[in-house]
């Protein structure tokens, strides 16, 4: 999957040692007799570099595959490890029933935490630079829940007069203005959670008046980068550790499967491998709303 950042040229990115892609969706070859759940033949959707990026045969941690619900077509569960970057995001946030809540960038993780904090019951305001994002979001989710979408201009008007409880930045940005704004709109004592790629820059000034928390989160939640819990299987015992990254990523597959996360708008389209030069070239240029789904041979 190609998701909507604004990255390099492709060959360049690799040239510097740089490993494309994260998300994978696709079937057993051949399994560990000792892994529970996974056999050859099953579909799984994985997540996680490096052991995810774009090939045609990845050798993946079990902990790091996860069996697809019946019914639940291969290209949304590609958006496993997106979901879970969001629903991580979600819980650093500490986001609670009735909350106002703000989400600086439209991409495709700020729809997803946008999505969830509606199912969380939260009345939500997505902001965005780009019409095209916010017009995506509006058409698919805007009419179900309560939510709007405001360019940087609107938001301050249609934030409630305290400002937002809590500021989701999922943007990817080499300036510092989305923590800046996130500052600024958030409210006194409120809580900012940072998903996306920006530098944390902000008025001191600012941030003495208002005494937010402010949390970096860390991919889609504790494990993520533990080669003890991803390369070696050991989980963190449940009891202490509720919500891993392996639980978040079969919670999202659970909540797409269900429809209650709606990602399939979010393919803008879905090409031949080959073709993945031209893609990232149209996502660098920022005509790509959504995201590009890479298919691999017929399947």
């Amino acid at each position: 999957m190609l998701a909507g950042t604004k990255d390099a040229d492709p060959q360049a990115l690799r040239n510097a040692g740089f490993r494309l892609g994260y998300n994978a969706c696709g079937f057993v070859e051949e399994s560990c007799p000792t892994v529970p759940g996974i056999g050859a033949g099953d579909l799984v959707a994985c997540y996680g570099g490096p052991y995810v990026e774009h090939a045609s045969v990845l050798a993946v941690p079990h902990r790091l595959a996860h069996p697809v619900p019946a019914g639940l077509d291969g290209a949304e569960a590609c958006f496993m490890g997106l979901g879970a970057i969001a629903l991580h995001g979600m819980r650093c946030g500490q986001v609670a029933l009735g909350e106002s809540v703000l989400v600086i960038g439209a991409g495709v993780i700020g729809q997803l935490v946008a999505q969830l904090a509606c199912l969380a019951g939260c009345r939500v305001l997505v902001t965005d630079p780009l019409q095209e994002r916010l017009d995506l979001f509006a058409a698919h989710t805007c009419r179900d829940w309560p939510v709007s979408v405001a360019g940087a201009e609107e938001v301050a008007a249609k934030l409630p007069a305290a400002g937002a409880d809590v500021v989701l930045v999922a943007a990817a940005s080499s300036s510092s203005e989305p923590v800046a704004r996130a500052f600024e709109w958030v409210a006194r004592r409120g809580r900012i959670v940072l998903l996306g790629a920006v530098p944390i820059e902000a008025s001191r000034s600012l941030a003495f008046e208002k005494e937010a928390t402010l949390v970096a989160t860390l991919a889609a939640g504790p494990g993520r980068y533990d080669p003890v819990f991803e390369r070696d299987g050991i989980d963190y015992p449940q009891a202490h550790v509720r919500w891993t990254e392996q639980r978040n990523c079969r919670e999202v597959l659970a909540l797409i499967a269900e429809g209650r996360l709606r990602v399939r708008h979010l393919i803008s389209r879905t090409v031949p491998v080959a073709e993945a030069p031209a893609a990232y070239s149209e996502i660098a240029r920022g005509s790509i709303a959504g995201t590009v789904l890479l298919r691999w041979g017929d399947t």
